[in-house]
């Protein structure tokens, strides 16, 4: 194995003799070469296809290796892969892998209606480049995390393969904790701070119901804190009357898909506001849950003024960058 390498290769110090050359092919003499390996493969199939080496064949290999020195690598291979199974390898993440190969397993269909919902509503295009090929769905919330949240059109955001690269989770880079069992109570609000250009809406906060009892609220990453709270808290308050009132989320994903749509196309002004629409569904829990927010903020003294200028900064800061794909 390590007889041929370095100077005992007959061809050490000598300079290959197609090194920096390069063919010109023409595309009708590639296609000859394409059809005439095609029929070489036809005409003549390995003769090893299908077969297996009888016990009087696997009997004179082993014979023929006795007393052979065995390469250092392939001596110590079991001490090497016994370092990397389990806890000892850095990848491991609870033993959480099988589990959740199993569980995409079943649910490819759904993944599949998923992934077409979040590209079509970013319009085939990165989020954070504009790129329009090699896209994927990217998870906001890992599903090695929680699977409640798996197919929530939310938690989804539209991504280039190198951009997706760049993520924390991609490829599992996570240890997630896999729907944990409490032992006491349920999870019932998911909240979670994300970057800007991940929210679905032109908003600062955004929530959807992942099942008949949970919540999810994603609130814009920002300096202060206290922004933070209050945005969260202001989301938290509407979600819940809406729900409490039986209003289907659903049916306001729709109006704010078309409020959004008619904003574009020039009928509502650019600043408008959901929440303070006439036709908007949720026009009175809107207005509750800012009148609370407003109190909270006194009680925090934090300008009011202040804050929803940073808001508006936020909103408008992030441009979406026109496709430049390759």
């Amino acid at each position: 194995m390590g007889y041929n390498q370095g100077k005992n290769n007959p061809m050490y110090g000598k300079i290959p003799w197609n090194k920096g050359k390069k063919l010109n092919l023409t595309e009708e003499h590639k296609e000859k070469l394409r059809k005439h390996l095609e029929d070489w493969r036809k005409n003549h199939p390995s003769p090893w296809l299908g077969r297996k080496h009888t016990p009087e064949e696997i009997e004179k290999i082993r014979k023929g290796n006795l007393g052979k020195k065995c390469p250092y690598a392939i001596k110590n291979l079991g001490k090497y892969i016994k370092g990397l199974k389990g806890k000892e390898n850095p990848n491991w993440r609870g033993g959480t892998t099988k589990k959740i190969i199993k569980w995409w397993g079943k649910h490819r269909q759904e993944k599949e209606i998923w992934r077409k919902k979040v590209l079509e509503r970013d319009g085939y295009k990165c989020k954070l480049c504009g790129k329009t090929k090699r896209l994927e769905a990217h998870h906001i919330i890992p599903v090695s995390e929680t699977t409640l949240t798996a197919f929530l059109e939310m938690n989804g955001i539209t991504l280039c393969r190198e951009c997706h690269k760049k993520t924390e989770s991609y490829g599992g880079r996570i240890k997630g904790i896999r729907n944990k069992k409490e032992g006491i109570g349920k999870t019932k609000w998911l909240i979670r701070t994300i970057p800007q250009e991940f929210q679905v809406f032109r908003d600062v906060g955004n929530y959807q119901l992942a099942n008949k009892d949970l919540i999810v609220i994603f609130v814009s990453e920002m300096e202060n804190p206290d922004y933070e709270f209050l945005v969260t808290l202001h989301e938290f308050i509407e979600s819940y009357l809406l729900k409490r009132r039986g209003i289907d989320l659903k049916e306001i994903d729709k109006w704010e898909n078309k409020f959004e749509q008619e904003k574009k196309e020039g009928k509502r002004p650019k600043k408008a506001v959901a929440g303070e629409q006439k036709d908007c569904p949720y026009k009175k829990e809107h207005a509750f849950a800012t009148k609370i927010e407003k109190m909270v903020a006194k009680y925090l003294k934090v300008n009011w003024g202040q804050y929803d200028k940073y808001l508006d900064y936020l909103l408008e800061s992030y441009v979406q960058k026109p496709s430049n794909s390759r």
